[in-house]
């Protein structure tokens, strides 16, 4: 072996003898990576222990092959499971021990630096969270931890009345009202001639603050006059009640599932594509068709309960 040989071994050696000391880790190899923390207690990410000297003093948690992770460190490793799946499994893990139901979670910017990870990393973790329901956004406000489902048993009832009954304040945002002509399919429901005109109103529904449904309902001008010069925040049932006569008494009613489109996943808070819930209901006092509404609720903040009886003999 010559002498250039003989240094080159020497250095590599004691380059090993030095991470070892320090690291406390596996065996070097190529991919191997540790942890660098900055005086300023930053993380700047990742450096391999091949081409830089590993600066910090604290040994890298091992268990066996893998990197340890924890809550209160960011120890997000490159590696075969990708940092948006770390970082998923750190937030839902904060979700189940120590965040309450509709408490914030940290802005992007915050989980960017304390884990050392891009925007588009921590919006992949929070996006899959919001899709499985664990989550949810309020546009402009952030991002929050999902409180259980509302159940409601299939009866008749307004919205009002049926968050009210949960013990939840129920509130309502007008998104607009107008008078048009009656379209095809409503001037069926509603029993209605050609020409007709119906008073359409679209309404955000929430419950304890937090955006449950969109509706979109149609109201016959010459039975309802003057409809959008009511308070449509309220209960639309006492209403037609107090000011019109009209106790809504029956309906017919079908459900179905669809995902949300931009029209409905901006004022629900919600990514487009996810799951809602789709209500659409006649409504109508004694034999007069009232109402025509089609309401989408949030399928990560609702549910139905139906109570089945076998009504004939096997």
């Amino acid at each position: 072996m010559d002498r250039s040989t003989r240094r080159l071994s020497s250095t590599r050696r004691l380059c090993g003898q030095a991470l070892d000391k320090q690291t406390a880790a596996p065996p070097l190899s190529s991919n191997w990576t540790v942890p660098v923390r900055t005086t300023k207690r930053k993380w700047s990410g990742w450096l391999s222990a091949g081409s830089q000297k590993a600066r910090s003093r604290k040994s890298t948690p091992w268990k066996g092959d893998e990197l340890v992770t924890h809550l209160d460190g960011p120890v997000l490793a490159n590696g075969a499971v990708p940092k948006h799946v770390q970082l998923r499994a750190i937030l839902l893990e904060r979700v189940e021990t120590t965040l309450a139901p509709h408490a914030a979670i940290p802005p992007e910017r915050k989980l960017m630096t304390k884990y050392g990870v891009s925007r588009s990393t921590v919006r992949e973790a929070i996006r899959q969270l919001v899709d499985e329901g664990v989550l949810y956004r309020i546009q402009g406000k952030g991002t929050f931890v999902a409180g259980e489902r509302v159940q409601s048993d299939l009866h008749l009832a307004s919205f009002t009345e049926d968050m009210r009954r949960r013990g939840l304040v129920p509130a309502t945002v007008v998104m607009g009202s107008r008078l048009i002509d009656a379209p095809l399919e409503v001037r069926a429901a509603l029993g209605l001639r050609a020409g007709a005109q119906v008073q359409q109103v679209e309404r955000l529904r929430l419950a304890g603050g937090i955006p449950m449904a969109f509706e979109r309902g149609y109201y016959p001008a010459g039975l309802l006059p003057d409809l959008g010069s009511q308070d449509l925040t309220r209960s639309l049932y006492a209403t037609f009640a107090t000011e019109y006569g009209l106790r809504i008494d029956h309906a017919e009613q079908t459900a179905w599932a669809e995902t949300a489109n931009a029209e409905l996943a901006e004022p629900l808070g919600i990514n487009v594509g996810v799951p809602l819930l789709v209500f659409l209901r006649t409504s109508s006092a004694g034999s007069t068709p009232v109402e025509h509404v089609t309401s989408w609720y949030r399928g990560d903040r609702y549910q139905i309960h139906m109570t089945l009886d076998l009504n004939h003999e096997l």
